[in-house]
């Protein structure tokens, strides 16, 4: 089996969790929705192109920025005067405050990418020469291409020893429980599809994986690597 791996690296990054309104928490990896929307980006794709994730790396510390913030709501009117706002726009009311973003400090890292061979030509043509400057996270978050290559999976399986993981990723729940992996555990967006005017997402159930060894079945990648597909 051939699939692309990326090697990514980010200065400062946000993989906003979607549930956090008094700060900008972030999770420790992108979630497969994050890899998803960067590579359909990078494509101009007008339609979603199946394609799988195994999503692994690391970051040297978390700090905090303050940002400012602002939220839109229905104006609401007391014998004429406008309560609770700072400003007004027609019927729209824009509420600005602040509040913190945690960032993760020299993020690297590995993603591989399971898709139709097409694609993934496509892909490494679009990643080495972007139309355009790349980011993954947020708008503001910019990635450092550092590889982009094709790389051969073999099936490996150690019941004696085990298989160490080098770097923490986010592995399929009940694969890790199978392999007494311990992390915490998240349930993640991989991608949406529009009904009745609004996003349904299908989501995943992930343990993010820091230590531990594997001793199932697993796919690892020429330059030994652990490959554990979101889905």
């Amino acid at each position: 089996m051939r699939v692309l791996k990326l090697r990514l690296y980010q200065d400062l990054v946000c993989y906003r969790k979607p549930m956090s309104f008094k700060a900008g928490e972030t999770y420790p990896l992108p979630p497969p929705s994050t890899i998803n929307g960067f590579l359909h980006n990078a494509l101009g794709a007008k339609e979603y192109i199946p394609m799988t994730f195994s999503i692994q790396g690391t970051y040297t510390s978390i700090t905090n920025n303050l940002q400012r913030l602002y939220k839109f709501g229905s104006v609401r009117k007391d014998k004429g005067k406008i309560r609770n706002y700072w400003a007004v726009i027609g019927n729209t009311a824009i509420n600005p405050g602040v509040y913190y973003a945690n960032l993760l400090v020299e993020v690297s890292l590995i993603i591989h990418v399971k898709a139709s061979e097409d694609v993934l030509m496509q892909l490494s043509e679009v990643l080495l020469f972007p139309r355009e400057y790349l980011s993954l996270g947020r708008r503001e978050d910019i990635v450092r291409i550092d590889e982009v290559s094709l790389v051969s999976l073999q099936e490996r399986e150690d019941r004696r020893n085990g298989i160490p993981l080098r770097y923490p990723a986010y592995v399929p729940k009940q694969y890790a429980l199978d392999n007494d992996l311990h992390g915490i555990n998240y349930r993640l967006n991989s991608y949406y599809e529009i009904k009745g005017g609004f996003k349904k997402w299908e989501q995943v159930e992930m343990l993010y994986v820091e230590s531990g060894k594997v001793y199932s079945k697993v796919f690892v990648d020429e330059q030994g690597d652990l490959v554990f597909w979101h889905k």
